[in-house]
């Protein structure tokens, strides 16, 4: 029987993962003492900080190299959940910094949606995969990219200084690609990666189940994911509508303080 500590424990030890995560977590609590973003924005960024650690730095890690349904639960943390949270806790205006360029090129609203739906692709390319899966630098540097575009993404989808219109179809843009992916893993009838038979599965479940499971998660959760940044980025609309100091707040400095009740 597994217990809690093994959750907590890193299975592949990234060295310059605790340095890079005290050092956003010492910058950012810093800049809340002299920017406050208001307590619930600090605890979206910390349940971020803590879900995207999780997805890198625990004892899922050993289970995403042994189901693929476990590999697609962690890649929907890394590159949807916790990226998400940490968006909506607009953490580089609380942090002071400002992105260079290639960032903000990368984030331009039509190359945005291309590189977030290729790197999907990419990395399910099943030669690609099962490299990915048996090379610990390469498996590194695919959650490590999936985590870092996910941030990239999500922050301009629900940056405020964009059109709400822009941001939404910007959402809305990359649910093809995984519901496409998510039915063409459903409906093989081979197993595309068998680098998990080759490690050694950690469940019951036999190749094809585990596949189409996977395929699942990467379909409905993935899709859901872009339906719910479109309602937020509705009711930011909706909320500026209502409340012209909202509004006024949402154009100066990009974060909309909630609903008033």
């Amino acid at each position: 029987m597994i217990d809690f500590f093994f959750w907590l424990t890193p299975w592949e030890r990234l060295w310059w993962a605790p340095p890079l995560f005290l050092a956003a977590a010492v910058v950012y609590a810093r800049g809340a003492g002299e920017r406050p973003p208001g307590a619930w924005r600090q605890g979206l960024f910390w349940a971020g900080l803590a879900l995207m650690w999780f997805g890198l730095q625990s004892g899922l890690d050993y289970f995403s190299e042994h189901a693929f349904f476990v590999h697609r639960l962690q890649h929907l943390i890394l590159h949807h959940v916790a990226p998400m949270l940490i968006a909506l806790a607009v953490p580089l205006q609380t942090m002071g910094w400002t992105p260079p360029r290639f960032v903000r090129a990368l984030n331009h609203p039509v190359v945005a949606p291309v590189l977030f739906s290729a790197l999907i692709i990419f990395w399910l390319i099943p030669p690609v995969h099962v490299a990915a899966m048996l090379d610990a630098r390469l498996y590194a540097i695919m959650n490590v990219s999936i985590a870092l575009n996910g941030v990239m993404f999500w922050a301009s989808v629900l940056n405020a200084s964009r059109r709400p219109l822009t941001r939404m179809l910007m959402a809305l843009a990359v649910a093809p690609t995984q519901i496409a992916l998510g039915l063409l893993l459903m409906s093989a009838n081979s197993d595309l990666y068998p680098v998990y038979a080759l490690c050694g599965r950690a469940t019951g479940l036999d190749a094809l189940t585990d596949q189409r499971l996977g395929g699942l998660i990467l379909w409905l959760p993935g899709v859901m994911m872009s339906l719910l940044a479109v309602l937020i980025v509705l009711l930011r609309l909706l909320c500026g509508a209502a409340s012209p100091t909202a509004a006024r707040r949402e154009s100066s400095d990009g974060s909309p303080e909630p609903c008033p009740r």
